[in-house]
Parts: C-alpha cells; structure tokens; sequence
C-alpha cells in the first residue's frame, strides 16, 4: 500500500480528542484507527507448508541452540509468527508468548518483514531528531538538570529517546469508575527505565510491571553500559550492545564458598532466562570477572 492511500485509510478513522480532558469522543475511534493501520501495513502469508512449519516453531519452543539453527527457524517461520499474532489481536504480549515460541528475536522478524525500513531509525536518529527533542524538551522546562553540552551524540541520543514520553500529553483512561492519568515521570520508567550500575536484578525482575519495558544501567550523563528488554520476569541483554556477559549479584540465593552468584547472559540464546542461577564457585579462569 502506497503512502496516500494509507494516510486517507487512517483518516478516514480519525481518532476524536476531547481537548479539555483528551478522553475519546467515540469510544471505538481508536480500535477503528489502529485497525485501518494494520490492515494498511499488510504482511504476505507464509510460503512454509504448515506442517513444516508448526514442527519448526515447536522446536523453537524447546530450544535454543545451535544458535545457526534458531536463526534459521525463527526466519522461516517469522511470517507465520506474524500472522497469527495478527490474527490474535485481541491477546495481550505475555498471552501471546505462552502460546507462540518463547522470546523472538524482534530486530531478525522486523529486517525480514520490513528490509528496507530497519535500519532507518538507528540511521536517522541522531542526525534528524534527537537535537530537536532536547531542544522541545528545553523549551517546556522537562530537560533533566544534566550538562547537555557535555555529552556525546550517542548519549544525547539516548537521553532524547526516554524523554519521548514526556512530548505528548499523557493518556487517560478509565478503569471501573476511576479515571486515571499517569504521571509524566511514570510514562518515562515504563519506556525506558533508567537505574545505576550494581542495581541488583533479582529484586528489580520481581517488581517489574507486566508490560513490555527497557531497563538501562549506567550513568545518566554517558550512554547506558548495560541496557535489557524486561518481559515475562525475564532480562534480555540487547544483541546490538553486548557481547556474551556475565553478572554478578551478592547475597542472592546464597554467596557459596565465598563466591558472588553468578548469571551469564547470552544474548544468541534468545530464551536465557535472568533466573538461571550458577551458585557453583567461579571457575580459576574467571576469577575477577564473576567475583567482585
């Protein structure tokens, strides 16, 4: 579908503002927006046999390597797994994760769905829009008391990114008679979730909220060291910025033989849960790098 017909679908639904409180005039002008956009944005169906591919996403469900062969499958299958998320719109993400393969590694099934729209954002970010929301968020007083000036493009990119939140008024909705309407500083931690370095992840996983999120660790005046998707209780370390990593974390479950507990991350094994706990001592060849 070209441009123009899109943007006359999606208008055609426009979504109706009530501007003194921003709740919706027509209740279903939203599910008949977002609907025009999905249908608008269509994916093609898979050219897999159904047999082939149902036996392929039920090995994904129970594996996760060779990394080759998952790579492999979740790029067979990835118009399946599109299709009948689709198809199950009504699911929310962690419904949709029992029933499809555990955690897809979403850049893989947005670079074979949309090729040539992937890398557009990472290209475009910080030369087009990253100065222009610092300068918008300078304007309405919702910059952080950081020194700007002194951070580099990625990190001023970074910092853009979680201030998104704060450019729109936040949504309000109703839930039975109440009428809530989050706060601008609780829309940005449910983006991205900015927390120091040794913040211990454990303790944070089981206050997570159920929705999909970012937790980024580190300095908030440099780019983030560590940065994870937090989903289902789980940390997935972001393919793009981390190698194969190893975390530590004391006192949890126990510190045997004198030994920080320990986690690898692997970010090619997409379905490495942060709970996975190695409560053995650290190996000779590891000293320094899993004790503290």
């Amino acid at each position: 579908m070209d441009d123009t017909r899109l943007i006359v679908e999606v208008e055609k639904h426009k979504i109706l503002y009530d501007p003194q409180n921003f709740l919706y005039k027509d209740l279903n002008a939203k599910e008949k927006a977002w609907e025009a956009i999905s249908s608008a944005v269509g994916v093609n169906e898979s050219t897999i046999p159904g047999e082939r591919a149902l036996q392929q996403k039920e090995w994904l469900k129970h594996n996760s390597e060779p990394f080759t062969q998952v790579q492999s499958y979740m790029k067979d299958t990835v118009l399946c797994r599109a299709n009948w998320i689709r198809a199950n719109s009504s699911k929310d993400i962690l419904e949709l994760l029992t029933e499809s393969t555990l955690i897809s590694p979403i850049a893989q099934d947005f670079q074979v769905l949309h090729g040539e729209a992937a890398p557009k954002l990472f290209e475009t970010w910080i030369p087009e829009y990253a100065e222009k929301v610092l300068y918008l968020a300078k304007q309405d007083n919702k910059l952080p008391s950081l020194s700007v000036e002194d951070m580099t493009l990625d990190a001023k990119g970074e910092l853009a990114l979680t201030l998104l939140p704060t450019m729109v008024p936040q949504a309000v909705y109703r839930d039975g008679k109440k009428t809530i309407r989050h706060s601008i500083e609780e829309s940005r931690t449910a983006f991205i979730h900015q927390m120091p370095v040794g913040t211990n992840m454990v303790e944070y996983l089981l206050q997570s909220k159920p929705f999909l999120s970012v937790l980024a660790l580190g300095d908030p005046q440099q780019c983030a060291s560590q940065a994870f998707v937090i989903l289902a209780v789980q940390a997935l370390p972001q393919e793009h910025c981390f190698g194969q990593l190893t975390f530590w974390f004391g006192e949890e479950p126990n510190n045997y033989g004198g030994n920080e507990d320990c986690i690898e991350l692997i970010p090619e094994v997409v379905s490495d849960s942060i709970l996975n706990w190695n409560d053995l001592p650290c190996s000779e060849k590891r000293k320094g790098i899993c004790e503290k």
